[in-house]
């Protein structure tokens, strides 16, 4: 049996236009996602967020750590499909 694979999801949002988008967190955020546990990927994914929040040349964007795929999630892939 293969390994699973854990899907984390960040939202963000637009300030300028109040545009919503959610994200999937990858390899390029996180290096190491894939090799993680899901309890140090998930602290991996929020020290990334806190990091964007924290860019002070980034005043357009707000962004928030989702996790796994919820219904929020869901909700928007059907409105954005």
């Amino acid at each position: 049996m293969g390994d699973a694979v854990i899907q984390l999801y960040f939202w963000r949002k637009h300030l300028p236009s109040d545009r919503i988008y959610i994200g999937l967190f990858n390899g390029y955020h996180v290096p190491s996602l894939h090799h993680l546990g899901i309890e140090a990927a998930e602290r991996e994914c929020r020290a990334v967020v806190d990091e964007w929040n924290r860019d002070g040349s980034n005043t357009d964007w707000v962004y928030a750590y989702i996790g796994v795929r919820n219904q929020e999630v869901a909700d928007w892939e059907k409105e954005n499909a």
